[in-house]
C-alpha cells in the first residue's frame, strides 16, 4: 500500500505493452491495505472495473508464496491473404538463422534477437509468435512485424494482440 495523506493499493503488471496493443491474458500484482479472500478480492474488482475487462482468476500470495515472473508472451498479428506467401518465405529466413541483430535507437545497444524468437508461425491468417521475456535488452513483437515486411499493417487497422502471458517461479534465496 502506497504511503502518505492518500494512501493507494500498489499495481504491477508482469510485462510492458507497446502502446495500440491489446491482451487477452495480463497478470497483475496487487498489494493491499487489508486481507480479502480470492471471493471477495474478485466481487470488489469485477464491480469497480471498467466495461470490457474480465477477471479470470485469483491468488493470494503470502510472504512465503515463490515470486512468479513473466517467462514468455504469445503474441497474434493478423496478415492478409495478399502477403502470405512472402510473410511465410521471410518467417523461415528468419528462423533458419542462428541470430539476427538489431540496433535499438535510443541507446544505440546492438542486440541479437533471434534467440528470443521461440516459435513464429503463420496460422490462418494469423502471424503468430512466442517470446522470451527478460529484463535486459530482448526482441519486442513490433520488431518481428517490422522483419517479416508488415510494418505498415497496424497503420491499416491491422493490431497486435498478447494472448498468453507464460508465468515461472522464482525460488527465494536463503542466506
Amino acid at each position: 500500500m502506497g504511503k502518505g495523506f492518500h494512501p493507494r493499493p500498489q499495481m504491477r503488471f508482469t510485462s510492458a505493452l507497446g502502446v495500440g496493443a491489446a491482451s487477452l491474458d495480463e497478470v497483475m500484482y496487487l498489494k493491499l491495505a487489508k486481507q480479502y479472500t480470492s471471493a471477495g478480492l474478485a466481487r470488489q474488482l469485477r464491480e469497480n472495473t471498467v466495461s470490457g475487462i474480465e477477471i479470470l482468476d485469483i491468488e493470494i500470495l503470502t510472504d512465503n508464496t515463490p515470486k512468479m515472473k513473466a517467462e514468455s508472451a504469445w503474441y497474434e498479428f493478423p496478415v492478409p491473404c495478399e502477403l502470405q506467401l512472402a510473410t511465410k518465405e521471410n518467417i523461415n529466413q528468419f528462423m533458419a538463422a542462428e541470430s539476427y541483430w538489431i540496433t535499438r535507437a535510443k541507446k544505440r545497444q546492438q542486440i541479437n534477437i533471434r534467440p528470443d524468437v521461440l516459435r513464429l508461425h503463420l496460422d490462418q491468417l494469423q502471424l503468430r509468435t512466442q517470446l522470451e521475456l527478460r529484463s535486459e535488452a530482448t526482441v519486442r513483437p513490433q520488431d518481428i512485424i517490422e522483419i517479416l515486411g508488415l510494418a505498415e499493417l497496424p497503420h491499416h487497422g491491422n493490431f497486435l494482440t498478447q494472448t498468453k502471458i507464460q508465468l515461472q517461479n522464482i525460488k527465494k534465496e536463503t542466506t
